[in-house]
């Protein structure tokens, strides 16, 4: 039923062009292959991971490598970074008892990032689903007060590049919309508000964004409706499919199905998850090996 839903939606969709400006995950790539099949397509925009972890293993030194790789492959074609800034070193980790050495600590590797990068990456995200304890233990008055705004008014001040927050995860709880309120009071400290959704089809995600996940007392709340609530420009900087999960041309369809969605709705920009599969993860629009699935032909025909 739902299969036979989505061939008629795309079917009814084909008639207008595909939104092309989409964005795609990439981590950070350390295979030549890699950079070689992500410039085959030469998508408008990558989302890419400069974990702080990484970057900054140990108090004061730094290692650029992966990062200078991925920002020289993007400057010289033309494609835009959403660099996500966050996961701290074991070394910051009192940090989250002691605000005043994280702020000192965080401080120093966002600017030491900026200064490194200024007019090359165009947007910074600042960490990545706080609002789940596998990427980040503080509360939320931590992440609002000692990680966004600090690091908004070091990125503000040292670039131009733009600020993407809150990136929750929309999970099957109701965290997300305190997440999202608490974001109202620091909304001048971010210019794009970003959000995840990961649902078994293109329908679902649809669904749980335009009418949200039902509250106490059945009531729901709109994802798209709390967002739009902040007045900034919205992303979805995450979502997509596992192959596990779906067969390879249900993922290719609900990738097409989306982005056309995503252009007749308020949501500006999508960027899809991911590049390749990984040992334990089959969100790629490439196998492990590279070799291309159906979405990744769709994604290159779209230009």
């Amino acid at each position: 039923m739902i299969r036979s839903l989505i061939m008629w939606l795309l079917q009814r969709f084909r008639s207008i062009p595909c939104k092309k400006d989409y964005g795609l995950n990439v981590h950070l790539l350390y295979d030549l292959q890699q950079f070689e099949k992500l410039g085959e397509l030469n998508p408008p925009l990558v989302r890419c991971d400069f974990n702080w972890f990484l970057i900054e293993p140990d108090e004061g030194k730094f290692d650029w490598e992966a990062t200078d790789n991925i920002v020289s492959f993007c400057e010289g074609r033309g494609i835009k970074i959403l660099a996500i800034l966050g996961y701290n070193p074991e070394w910051a980790d009192k940090g989250f008892n002691d605000p005043e050495f994280f702020i000192e600590k965080w401080v120093n590797f966002v600017e030491t990032v900026v200064e490194r990068y200024k007019g090359m990456i165009n947007f910074y995200e600042i960490w990545n689903e706080p609002n789940l304890p596998r990427f980040y233990q503080g509360s939320r008055f931590f992440y609002f007060e000692n990680i966004l705004k600090p690091a908004s008014e070091v990125i503000s001040r040292k670039s131009d590049a733009r600020i993407v927050a809150p990136c929750v995860s929309v999970m099957d709880n109701n965290d997300w919309y305190a997440w999202i309120k608490a974001a109202e009071r620091y909304k001048k400290y971010f210019d794009i508000v970003s959000f995840h959704v990961y649902r078994d089809s293109a329908l679902s995600v649809i669904r749980r964004i335009v009418f949200g996940i039902p509250f106490r007392g059945g009531s729901y709340k709109s994802i798209l409706g709390t967002l739009q609530k902040l007045h900034k420009p919205i992303w979805l900087t995450e979502t997509g499919w596992k192959t596990s999960n779906c067969f390879y041309e249900e993922q290719k369809e609900y990738i097409e199905l989306l982005l056309n969605y995503i252009q007749h709705s308020p949501i500006e920009e999508v960027i899809l998850y991911d590049i390749a599969d990984s040992v334990d993860s089959s969100y790629g629009i490439l196998e492990y090996d590279l070799k291309e699935k159906p979405a990744f032909k769709f994604l290159e025909e779209l230009g």
